[in-house]
This record gives C-alpha cells, structure tokens and sequence, in this order.
C-alpha cells in the first residue's frame, strides 16, 4: 500500500468518493488530550478540523469511509490501517487510532487554560446585546468563600488565565480581595473585563499591589454611537478615561469592541481612535460580532479589517501558546449563581453548580454525561452564539440543556 501524500485533499480510490455524502449533519470524535476531531461533509468530500491547532484537511473515498466508521464505532481492520497511514502523514490525526477521550477532558483539555469568574450579575450599563442579560438591577452574586474555593480547586488542575468579570466586576464589593487570593494562589495572568466606570485611583491602589491586566468594553469612537448601545448617557467618557487611568498607572490593557447594526462600519475608526487617541496596539484591540446568546441576536456580519485579532472575552492574539499537539487547554466559567459552563457563552451546556456540589465532583459528574447524537439545528445554534471554533464543537458534542437536546 503507498504511503499517503502530505499535500491536500487527500484521495482514494477505493471506494466511490459519493459514498460519503451522507454526513449530514457534522460528527465530532473526542480523542485523548481533551481534543476533538469535527467532521462535515462537503458534496464530495470530507472536511476534517483539529481543536486547540488550525490543522485541517480534505479527504475523499476510502480515507473518508474510515474516519466515518470511527466515528460511529464500526471501523474494520482494514479502515484501522487505512487511519494508521493518515496517522503518519498528519501526526495531528493519530489520535484517531487511539481510545476515545475522556470527556472530562473534553472540557478541561489536557490543563484548564482560561477560567471566567462571573463575579456578579450587576452592572451599571444596559447594553443591548448582553450575553448575560445584566442590569443595575439583578443582584446574584458570588461570595468570597466561593470564589476562594474554585480558585483553589482550579490551581491544582494548572495555571489557567483567570479573567473576572460578570456583570461588571468592579461592582462585586470584594473584587480586590479575589485578586488577592488568586495571586497568592499562584495564578500567573490575572485580567479584570469591565466597562471601567467604577475604576477610579482608590480602586486602582487597591489592585496594584496584585498587577491584573485590565480588558475595557468600548463600542465606537463615536460617544453617541457607543452610549446608545451601553443605554447610558455618558459612558463612553467615563470608559475612555478609565482606560488612560489604567494605562497610566502601568497596567497591560486591551479593548474588545462587540460589532451590531448599531456600530456597523465603526471597525477602522475606531481602531485608528483607539491606537491614535490612548496608544493602544492593533493586537491589544480584538474584534467580535453579537452572538445568540442573553439579549444578543446572532449577527453574521465579517469585521472591516484586513487583520485583526478576534474574541470579545477571549485574550487577544499574542496571549496564547502556538499550538505544539500535546493537547488542548480547555476552560470553565463560574456564573454568579453558581453554575458551571464550559464556556462564558456557552450557557446552554449546564455542567453542574457549586452550590450543591464541589467543583471536583462537578467534573467528576462530567464523565458520566452522555455525548449527543448529531443535529444540524443544534450545530447552527452553537455557531450562532459561540466565537471559538473549539468551543462551539465541544458544545455540539456535549449537547445544549437549555433547548432540550442535552
């Protein structure tokens, strides 16, 4: 048998490539490491995708066939060689010979590599897309010796980035003190996302001594534009002079800027303000459009830029590891009541509630979870209302609680 070419697609002929149009709608294999193999067919061909790396590729005819068996659990000796030779022209696909993954490792990765801390569902603003329905008027909120605790049972899993935020942290009356916890813990990258109008110098000598980085939520360069989104006359000066007070006190900064119809096109002036303006970075600016999820409504609209980094939550580009295949760094957010998700957007996917039970029988809980069958509506719903490839598959393969699929 000919060693398989490296280049792509990669093609047999042992078998009709029409044999594989009925993959419909996409499977995903959890393979170990916490990673995943996704799966959609495309007319003729197969389209293969790796988390946690931006390896892909085509394949057609008998290579198809085999990695299908796999998935469904059918594969015969001969599909097994045929996954075998893929394995040594794309090291990335060995894992698809080897014994299903863990499913708590599936959330977790082979090390947790961000933890959302929902401090509080509070917030001073309104704004008209929030994933997490906040308002000057809920009041769930985490105490201090919860936060204490899943800090402290996430450091022995690794050093995951911990971003707090809610709501709007600065609000949580013990937000310093969280920070003081996880840097007394160990934790190497702390970062506070807030839309800043509460950090004024008392709260900025209370975080120093802790160093967090701090992520703004800045929607236009446009006040009027960025006010009718926050619902709140004046917020885009008071964020705009938080984010120089924190950048003059030394702290590492980023803004995320949340795309809609109502800042459609805003994209490059608002970078050229942001850079110009308060001297930040492109690569410290990432961009993101409204997803499905709390007041959101999905809008599938590409950003006006010729480069930009991506995610609204997620850390901007220059803050993660190349990928290096020894697994993927999964994640957890803790919501202000108390309930785990795999993802800060993933709030259909319900893991479990530290309330009622401790994070570590939470993820223990998780390897009893049931893996969902394949459901096209389900993969449009995870695409509507999650930015991250990987956090999309991972929720299509756990299944959504929220819509009755899980």
């Amino acid at each position: 048998m000919q060693e398989i070419p490296k280049e792509v697609p990669l093609a047999s002929t042992f078998l009709s490539p029409t044999a594989i149009t009925h993959v419909s709608p996409p499977r995903t294999i959890p393979l170990a490491g916490g990673e995943l193999l996704f799966l959609e067919s495309h007319e003729e061909s197969l389209y293969c995708a790796h988390t946690g790396s931006d390896d892909e590729v085509w394949l057609t005819g008998a290579f198809a066939e085999a990695i299908l068996a796999r998935s469904e659990g059918t594969m015969d000796p001969r599909q097994h060689a045929l996954l075998a030779q893929l394995g040594r022209a794309h090291p990335w696909l060995r894992g698809v010979v080897e014994e299903r993954g863990s499913v708590a490792d599936l959330i977790l990765g082979r090390e947790p590599g961000m933890l959302f801390l929902e401090m509080t569902a509070r917030c001073n603003e309104r704004c008209l897309h929030c994933y997490a329905e906040s308002t000057p008027e809920r009041h769930e909120s985490l105490t201090i010796e919860e936060i204490r605790n899943v800090l402290t049972d996430i450091r022995s899993l690794g050093d995951p980035t911990i971003q707090f935020t809610g709501g709007d942290p600065l609000i949580h009356p013990h937000l310093p003190d969280a920070v003081a916890i996880a840097r007394g813990l160990g934790y190497s990258h702390l970062e506070i996302y807030t839309n800043g109008l509460l950090l004024n110098e008392s709260m900025l000598r209370r975080l120093a001594p802790h160093a967090p980085d701090f992520a703004f939520s800045l929607y236009s360069h446009d006040a009027a534009t960025h006010d009718r989104i926050t619902r709140l006359p004046g917020s885009h000066g008071r964020t705009i002079a938080a984010i120089r007070r924190a950048m003059a006190a030394g702290s590492r900064v980023r803004v995320g800027v949340i795309l809609m119809p109502e800042n459609r096109g805003h994209e490059r002036a608002t970078r050229t303000f942001l850079k110009r303006n308060l001297g930040l970075e492109p690569d410290r600016i990432t961009f993101d459009t409204v997803k499905g999820t709390g007041r959101g409504a999905f809008t599938d609209y590409e950003p006006d830029l010729e480069d930009r980094a991506t995610g609204s939550h997620g850390m901007p580009a220059d803050a993660g590891d190349e990928p290096d295949h020894t697994g993927r760094k999964g994640k957890l957010c803790i919501a202000p009541d108390g309930a785990v998700y795999p993802c800060i957007f993933s709030r259909g996917t319900v893991l479990g509630n530290i309330r009622s039970q401790t994070l570590p029988q939470i993820i223990a809980d998780i390897e009893r979870r049931n893996l969902s069958p394949p459901s096209a509506e389900r993969w449009s719903r995870c695409r509507q209302q999650m930015s991250c490839g990987d956090c999309r598959m991972i929720a299509y393969t756990l299944g959504m609680d929220d819509e009755g699929d899980g």
